[in-house]
């Protein structure tokens, strides 16, 4: 077994710095705000977002299903959880179909501060703007609370996502490294 480390970007987006963005989905698109029920929901769609990527290499839990549940499980009983920075992005097709697309989580750390987990749009919906949607959406659940800064961590070889951060006002704060083995 090989030891290797991998370069995370811890970033902060400050709403005493900038408002938080437009998240106006597209026509055909919606948000779910938390609720118990859809717990199931949030973890398969982070499954199907992180099983064949970088984040999986660090984080094995994100490569079966059955871990992503009980992730979720975890994050949703944690007394950080903050439901009104968790939600869906949904494609409410033509025939009816509603299809969960996208999701992400939030933890509020005290008062003023937030953090995000797991940013993930699944597959076939990437490229086309939902995950600068996503954050959108978290950001002004944030906002709605009255936090005034909030946090996320991001493989810097992730180059898609470290753009979209930026993109959406996010700044790098520091670099860390994180310990992970080859096989």
């Amino acid at each position: 077994m090989r030891v290797k480390y991998i370069k995370r970007f811890q970033m902060v987006y400050d709403f005493t710095k900038i408002p938080p963005p437009s998240d106006t989905l597209p026509r055909g698109f919606g948000w779910v705000t938390w609720r118990d029920d859809i717990l199931a929901i949030h973890a398969r769609v982070m499954f199907e977002s992180f099983r064949n990527t970088i984040d999986a290499t660090l984080f094995p839990t994100f490569s079966q299903h059955d871990r992503c549940l009980r992730l979720m499980e975890s994050i949703a009983s944690n007394s950080y959880f903050e439901p009104m920075a968790t939600m869906l992005i949904t494609h409410n097709r033509d025939d009816g179909a509603i299809i969960p697309i996208a999701g992400i989580q939030g933890f509020r750390l005290d008062q003023y501060c937030g953090a995000i987990q797991n940013v993930g749009v699944i597959p076939e919906y990437r490229g086309y703007g939902f995950g600068k949607l996503l954050l959108a959406g978290c950001l002004n659940g944030f906002y709605k609370i009255s936090v005034n800064k909030v946090s996320l961590e991001a493989t810097a070889d992730n180059h898609r996502a470290v753009k979209v951060y930026k993109k959406v006002g996010f700044e790098t704060l520091k670099v860390v490294f994180k310990e992970t083995t080859d096989s």
